[in-house]
């Protein structure tokens, strides 16, 4: 019965020193790397590169949007649906309009 005991005991020593360096391994700070000043700063860099990228293209197409000439597409799509009206009178003499 001694024996078992102090086995018990021994077990349950072990067990407590553990749970006691693993309480105090998560309280001792750890090293820990950032990203450099240059590393970020080349980061900033790109992502500013790529907005101004972003922004040329929108520029790009905002002017080719100002560019296109509305009273030119009106009159365009006035002269489709005059052709579009005229192919339907004439398919309509030749019973076009059959299911």
């Amino acid at each position: 019965m001694k024996n078992r005991k102090s086995f018990t005991s021994t077990i349950a020593f072990w067990l407590a020193a553990l749970m006691l360096l693993t309480q105090l391994a998560g309280v001792i700070p750890m090293e820990v790397s950032a990203a450099s000043s240059s590393e970020i700063r080349a980061q900033i860099d790109a992502l500013e590169s790529m907005a101004e990228e972003t922004l040329g293209s929108a520029a790009e197409t905002i002017d080719f949007i100002n560019k296109v000439d509305i009273e030119s597409l009106n009159a365009s799509i006035e002269k489709l649906n005059e052709i579009l009206t005229s192919l339907s009178g004439f398919l309509s003499l030749f019973g076009g309009n059959r299911r």
